[in-house]
């Protein structure tokens, strides 16, 4: 009877713990969004040649699909306060359209491997708000594509090969959106967010195709960002109106940085570029002392900084005073840790706190005065 009765126990103490773990997940989602909607999970299922899609009209039901196999398939998220979560799934050779048009939609995707998967914003809406995360996931051969000019995006401690990053520039009142590729290692595609004010956070770049398009604002910090084949001409590293450089390396381009605005690049490695090291386009001047430019020698690291001594009288200087006589050592900076201030937008901090909420919130009282009352029912009867 004493065996019946722990064993009952554990079984009850199991079940509560799923209910308890369910529970949360869907308060999460009740909590964040201002309205009140159950969420449609999907959890290990096989999804091939289908089409999936969150509801159009004016009830909206979140689709969470969790330890899952998704092939050939198109899934598409769309209209207003969408919610679509992959989480630890393998999707295969399909489609995720974004169609969604509210700072509260949200595809998430957590903890996956994507292989031959093309996200593409579709243009059926006037503007296009919204949130793409990518995390912890392994993305390989694809895209992300379209008019995302007013959808952030952020891929945290994930890998990408062979990937493509490119929103086409609509010159329509959209919001400034975020860019940010964080802990993050990105080979062998190609990324183009001028439209994004774009951080490039302790990742580690390989770029099939340059240049690397950034738009204003931006920073590169503890990054470092090289080219596939460094004997190609004709090749520019980064390309950015104005933008912050610190503790970060550019090398194996024709022309490693090229600026049109007012720009600060310290503490970094820029060496190893054919033409110019840095090339300044614009009337600002840039500030860019302290960097390591492949040489301790002055006359050379002058011959590959391109600027207003070079007789472009339109065009700002370039000032690499107290230059590094030796490639600068990477260092734990807290750059690394950190994101930038203009990643903090209405709808950043909205998928912030979903997150948060929902790995959060814990019953453990609950938990336990189940636990003691089932113990007692056990005992006693």
């Amino acid at each position: 009877m004493a065996l019946k009765s722990v064993a009952m126990v554990v079984s009850y103490f199991k079940f509560l713990c799923y209910c308890s773990l369910t529970k949360q997940f869907f308060l999460a989602t009740s909590t964040d969004y201002s309205v009140q909607k159950s969420s449609l999970v999907l959890e290990k299922v096989f999804i091939f040649n289908a089409k999936l899609s969150t509801n159009h009209g004016k009830h909206r039901q979140p689709i969470h699909i969790i330890n899952s196999y998704i092939e050939n398939s198109t899934l598409l998220i769309m209209d207003y306060e969408s919610v679509f979560l992959l989480r630890t799934c393998f999707v295969k050779n399909s489609r995720i359209e974004l169609m969604f048009n509210s700072q509260s939609s949200i595809l998430a995707i957590d903890d996956s491997i994507l292989i031959d998967v093309y996200i593409k914003a579709n243009v059926e809406f006037y503007k296009m708000n919204g949130i793409l995360l990518i995390r912890r996931s392994v993305f390989q051969y694809g895209s992300i594509f379209g008019d995302l000019t007013g959808v952030n995006i952020l891929i945290d401690n994930s890998k990408l090969i062979y990937v493509d990053i490119e929103s086409v520039k609509k010159s329509f009142g959209h919001h400034i959106a975020a860019f940010i590729l964080r802990h993050s290692t990105f080979h062998y595609g190609s990324i183009s967010t001028m439209d994004h004010r774009s951080n490039l956070l302790s990742s580690d770049i390989t770029l099939a195709r340059s240049p690397l398009v950034m738009g204003d604002n931006s920073k590169i910090l503890c990054t470092s960002v090289t080219r596939k084949i460094k004997t190609n001409l004709n090749t520019i590293g980064i390309d950015a109106s104005s933008i912050t450089i610190k503790d970060s390396s550019i090398y194996n381009f024709q022309i490693g940085i090229r600026v049109f605005d007012a720009s600060t690049i310290v503490s970094s490695n820029i060496y190893q570029n054919s033409l110019y090291n840095i090339q300044n386009r614009g009337t600002n001047d840039i500030q860019a002392e302290g960097n390591w430019w492949g040489t301790s020698i002055e006359v050379n690291i002058d011959s590959k900084i391109n600027d207003y001594y070079d007789g472009f009288n339109l065009v700002g200087k370039v000032f690499y005073s107290n230059y590094s006589l030796k490639p600068i050592e990477p260092t734990n900076s807290p750059c690394s840790n950190n994101v930038p201030e203009t990643t903090t937008t209405t709808s950043y901090t909205t998928t912030t706190s979903y997150y948060t909420s929902e790995s959060s919130i814990i019953y453990t009282n609950l938990v336990t005065f189940y636990c003691i009352f089932i113990v007692l029912i056990c005992f006693f009867k």
